[in-house]
C-alpha cells in the first residue's frame, strides 16, 4: 500500500485504488477455499455484480451453463469481469437508476479443449461520448 500511497494525487484516487487491489485479491479466494481446486464462472459473476442488484426485475441477468475453471483461469476472468463491472459501474448501465447488465455465455467443447464465451451487454446507461481530452501518450 505504500507505492498506491505515494502514487496517488489525492485521498479519494488512494481509496479507489486500495479498493481495487483488496476486490482483486478477493477474486482469488473462492479458487483458493474450494477443496476441489476449481470454481464457478456463475461464482465469479455473483461475487462481483450481487451488489449492484436492487431487486428491480432484469437488473442483473446471467444466462449459462455450469461452468468450473482452475484456480489460475478463475483469478484472469475474475480481474476481467471486475473490470467490466467497475467501468459499468463508473460509466456504464450500473452508473444510474433502470440501468441493466445482461451476461451470457456459452461453452463449446473440442477435441483437447473447452472454450468459453461470454457477452456482457449493458444498456440503459448513460449516452456514450468521445473523451473530452487525449491520453498523456498522444500529445
Amino acid at each position: 500500500m505504500g507505492s498506491t500511497a505515494r502514487s496517488s494525487e489525492t485521498i479519494e484516487e488512494f481509496k479507489n485504488r486500495a479498493d481495487r487491489a483488496h476486490r482483486l485479491a478477493r477474486q482469488d479466494a473462492p479458487a483458493a477455499d474450494d477443496e476441489v481446486g476449481v470454481v464457478s464462472f456463475g461464482e465469479i459473476l455473483h461475487s462481483e455484480l450481487d451488489a449492484f442488484d436492487d431487486g428491480s426485475e432484469g437488473r442483473i441477468t446471467l444466462t449459462g451453463p455450469d461452468v468450473t475453471l482452475t484456480p489460475q483461469l478463475a483469478v484472469s476472468l475474475g480481474m476481467a469481469v471486475h473490470e467490466l463491472t467497475t467501468n459499468a459501474a463508473k460509466y456504464g448501465a450500473l452508473s444510474v437508476f433502470g440501468g441493466k447488465v445482461d451476461i451470457t455465455w456459452t461453452v463449446t467443447i473440442e477435441a483437447t479443449r473447452r472454450h468459453l464465451d461470454f457477452d456482457w451487454v449493458g444498456s440503459g446507461g448513460p449516452a456514450v461520448s468521445p473523451p473530452g481530452k487525449l491520453g498523456s501518450d498522444r500529445g
